[in-house]
């Protein structure tokens, strides 16, 4: 058990450093597969990263193979396509998504099969390496890829499909309903902090759902990190530490909140509930 947490710290640990070293505007600093992969540690601390960065290589490599080493863009996303998708079968299924194993690079890696956030990081990873220019989109509800010099947008859950920009409209009612009206900034490249912040936002929702919340504190550890100026973030952090009766650290986190956020103009969350937390954990401590 001991080592299982120091491995664990480990990963943390080099999590940590890397987003510091990179900073808020790191552009190619940062290595978004290889972070990835260190989210990836806290749930499996043995892993071996670097044999999951060389599977990426790999791919890549085969992708070369087929473009016969072609700098043409359209060639080398038909190559892209043709590795991932009909060689190596990676694909989205209905898949539990209250499952975390879905939402990590390594099992994407191991078994073909994800969410729509973890196959496009995937394809960025492979497409990125190759020479693709590409980013990705965090559509409400899906994520898919940008192809730059095709100006089309690719679907790695959907085996790599190409979508136009009505396409993408009408995914995002498929997805989400029409109750949420179509605005353009759905289409806004994602930076690579900001898809690592919402791989950590689904692992978040999904320990919370199933009140883990010594494993969803430690995502929103990290999610401050990405984003430190998300202050919301610390009002989950006092709910997790007060669901595990560490009832000091929910205190502070709570009290750090109210400073940042209250009074604010567009807080969502009522007065209510932040005295309603405060009665609780204060009666408590």
């Amino acid at each position: 058990m001991q080592l299982f947490t120091l491995e664990r710290k480990k990963f943390r640990q080099l999590f940590t450093q890397h987003i510091h070293e990179s900073g808020p505007e790191s552009g190619p600093k940062l290595k978004l597969g290889q972070l990835a992969l260190y989210l990836a540690g806290d749930e499996y601390p043995f892993l071996d990263t670097a044999s999951y960065v060389n599977q990426l290589d790999e791919l890549a490599s085969q992708v070369h193979e087929i473009a016969d080493d072609s700098a043409n863009q359209r060639c080398l996303i038909d190559a892209v396509s043709q590795v991932l998708f009909e060689q190596q079968g990676f694909c989205g299924v209905d898949v539990d998504r209250s499952d975390p194993e879905y939402h990590y690079l390594n099992r994407v890696l191991d078994t073909h099969t994800g969410i729509p956030i973890t196959l496009s990081l995937v394809y960025l990873e492979v497409a990125r390496r190759v020479g693709i220019q590409c980013s990705g989109i965090g559509l409400p509800g899906h994520f898919v890829v940008h192809l730059d010099e095709l100006d089309l947008f690719l679907d790695p859950f959907r085996s790599g499909q190409l979508l136009s920009i009505a396409d993408c409209r009408c995914l995002v009612r498929e997805t989400v309903g029409s109750h949420l009206p179509w605005r353009d900034e759905f289409l806004t490249p994602c930076s690579d902090q900001d898809i690592l912040f919402r791989l950590l936002n689904n692992l978040k929702t999904l320990y919370m759902q199933i009140e883990d919340y010594s494993r969803a504190a430690e995502v929103l550890q990290s999610m401050v990190l990405i984003n430190p100026s998300a202050h919301y973030l610390k009002r989950y952090l006092a709910w997790c530490y007060y669901n595990i009766h560490d009832h000091p650290t929910a205190l502070r986190h709570l009290e750090t909140y109210l400073q940042e956020c209250w009074p604010c103009s567009n807080q969502s969350e009522s007065k209510y509930q932040i005295e309603s937390l405060w009665k609780a954990i204060g009666g408590l401590s």
